[in-house]
């Protein structure tokens, strides 16, 4: 996203984030079944109130091929 985004990469860069919160969650995806996740939410400053999430499969795991194979 850092390559793609003027925007995106200036936000990365400014470390700009004063909340997070992490977990695990399940997804249900058509055609792959549940999907197992940990997450974390960043949210940003300012008057948007953007939030970023961020997914993530156990490496190597049955999740991990499951989601790679989605691409």
């Amino acid at each position: 996203m850092r390559e793609r985004s003027e925007t995106f990469r200036a936000l990365w860069d400014s470390h700009d984030v004063y909340e997070r919160t992490m977990g695990a969650k399940q997804l249900r995806v058509d055609g792959i079944g549940i999907l197992r996740l940990k997450f974390e939410t960043f949210a940003l400053t300012g008057p948007e109130g953007h939030v970023l999430y961020v997914y993530l499969p156990q490496p190597g795991s049955t999740d991990d091929e499951a989601l790679r194979s989605l691409t």
